[in-house]
């Protein structure tokens, strides 16, 4: 229901957040202060930052399903 979408959409924000922090060379020990993403999760961002770079944020339903 409506608290499942919000939950999905903070997650995305966080998602989105951590990306901008991977982006600008932020370690992960940051970006995890700065979200609340699981380290799982940090890691297949880090990975999706690597192979798509500045469009990353277009491919982030690839890891969040």
């Amino acid at each position: 229901g409506r608290a499942e979408g919000r939950a999905e959409g903070e997650l995305l924000i966080a998602c989105k957040t951590a990306l901008r922090g991977i982006s600008r060379n932020m370690s992960r020990k940051e970006i995890m202060e700065l979200t609340d993403i699981s380290d799982n999760l940090l890691g297949k961002l880090f990975a999706l930052y690597e192979k798509y770079k500045s469009e990353a944020i277009k491919h982030i339903e690839e890891i969040i399903d």
